[in-house]
């Protein structure tokens, strides 16, 4: 898989720092490694995007949906969500 979308433009990109503070969450989980990260645009708050970011069963994700493996962790960005994530980066700041 790849951060690459059909269109050729990148999705969702996450930095190994980001992975890294998934992977210790996920794996506080019941059934974690059966478990994708989620992420999709809710909304928007003055001018920036609003995400959620939830685990959810790898299984879940539909042939249209885009999905990307890194490190051990699925990420889902819902079909009906891929144009306004377009371009987004998942990354730690601060504590995060």
């Amino acid at each position: 898989m790849t951060d690459i979308d059909s269109h050729g433009a990148v999705v969702l990109h996450a930095t190994d720092a980001a992975l890294g503070m998934v992977l210790e969450l996920r794996s506080a989980e019941d059934d974690g490694e059966s478990l994708a990260l989620w992420v999709e645009v809710t909304g928007t708050s003055r001018d920036a995007f609003t995400y959620d970011m939830y685990f959810q069963a790898v299984g879940d994700a539909s042939p249209d949906d885009w999905s990307d493996e890194r490190g051990g962790l699925v990420l889902v960005v819902p079909a009906h969500r891929i144009a306004k994530m377009r371009g987004s980066v998942l990354d730690v700041i601060g504590a995060g």
